[in-house]
C-alpha cells in the first residue's frame, strides 16, 4: 500500500459475539497496514444522523463486515441501510464481507442473509467473502470486473507485428 494510504474498515453487527467475530477476522486482513475501523451495531442504523454517517464511512471504506448471530435473514433497516450506499460502491475498489453463525442450517444451501449480501456486492461491484457453508465453493457467485486498466485495444494498430526475419536490419 502507498505510504499515508489508511485500510478503511466498517463493520456492522447485531450481537457481541458477531462483533467479536468481525473484528477478529478484520485484524486478521488488516493485519500490518495502517487501518481506520468504524464499527457500529444494527440498531444504530435505523435511520438518521448516525445511519447516514456511517453509511459515508461505508462508502469509503475498503472492507465492510456484516456479522450477524444465528438471524436466518438481515433485518429491513440493515437492508435499507446497505442499499443507500451500494450504488456509490462501484467506483471504490472494496469486499464484502459476511459473518455469519447459522452453522446449523447451511448444510444444503446458503441462508438468505448470505444470498442478499453476494448479490449486494455484485451490485455494487465488489468482491464477497463468507465464512459459511460446504456449498460456497460450488456457488457460482462472481465478482464483476472492473475497469481499472485503460482499455489498450487502440495500440493494436500501433504495434508491429512480429517477424521471423533474423536481425533488425543493422549490421545484418
Amino acid at each position: 500500500m502507498q505510504q499515508g494510504r489508511v485500510f478503511k474498515i466498517v463493520i456492522a453487527y447485531d450481537n457481541l459475539a458477531a462483533a467479536v467475530r468481525a473484528k477478529e477476522i478484520a485484524e486478521r486482513v488488516a493485519g500490518g497496514l495502517e487501518s481506520e475501523w468504524d464499527i457500529w451495531p444494527f440498531e444504530l442504523l435505523k435511520g438518521g444522523y448516525v445511519s447516514e454517517y456511517a453509511a459515508n464511512t461505508a462508502v469509503q471504506s475498503n472492507m465492510l463486515i456484516i456479522a450477524t448471530g444465528g438471524q436466518d435473514d438481515l433485518p429491513d433497516w440493515i437492508k435499507d441501510w446497505i442499499e443507500g450506499w451500494v450504488p456509490q460502491k462501484a467506483f471504490t475498489p472494496s469486499v464484502l464481507v459476511g459473518v455469519l453463525d447459522d452453522e446449523a442450517r447451511t448444510w444444503n444451501e446458503p441462508p438468505p442473509a448470505y444470498d442478499y449480501l453476494s448479490q449486494a456486492a455484485k451490485r455494487g461491484r465488489m468482491d464477497f467473502f463468507c465464512n459459511l457453508g460446504p456449498w460456497w465453493e460450488q456457488d457460482q457467485h462472481e465478482t464483476v470486473p472492473r475497469q481499472l486498466e485503460p482499455d489498450l485495444a487502440w495500440m493494436q494498430n500501433t504495434v508491429p507485428e512480429y517477424s521471423d526475419r533474423r536481425g533488425w536490419g543493422i549490421n545484418d
